[in-house]
């Protein structure tokens, strides 16, 4: 069974005389936003549409014969090539996302020297000579001096 509509007319919200008048907003207005709100909440953008803020500078990527040049220059009596590559990487997983390469290495480093002191290894510098973060960060392949250094 179908309810029928009353038939009476619907009479309009009279405004309080205190009450300031309402603006009707209709098809393809916009309401306005309080400051600070909504998606764009950040600085207003510069002249010219330019945020003020500058990019961050990428790092300089090093292919792996710079690195080992770079290490050679340091350590003139490792015998490092890119033949025993794999034999001395390394896998790390579960990183944070905001480390770098610089950090992660220096971070092995002193971890490894400081835990073999004891037995007597890691002592002839550095054992970690390079680093490689995957794109997303969540992984990266760590170079060491030897393959004996990294097993």
């Amino acid at each position: 069974m179908r309810r029928e509509r009353s038939r009476s007319p619907v009479r309009p919200q009279q405004p309080s005389p205190t009450a300031p008048p309402r603006k009707i907003i209709g098809f393809g207005e916009r309401k306005p936003r309080a400051p600070g709100t909504g998606f764009s909440s950040g600085p207003p953008p510069a002249a010219g549409g330019f945020s003020t803020v500058a990019p961050a500078q990428p790092v300089p990527r090093q292919s792996t014969a710079e690195i080992l040049e770079k290490y050679k220059q340091y350590n003139p009596q490792s015998n490092l090539s890119n033949h025993n590559k794999s034999d001395r990487q390394l896998y790390v997983g579960n990183i944070p996302l905001d480390i770098s390469t610089e950090d992660l290495t220096q971070i092995l480093n002193k971890a490894l020297i400081d835990l073999g002191k004891p037995a007597g290894i890691f002592q002839g510098g550095n054992p970690v000579v390079g680093c490689w973060i995957s794109g997303d960060g969540h992984y990266a392949f760590v170079d060491f001096r030897t393959p004996d250094e990294a097993t």
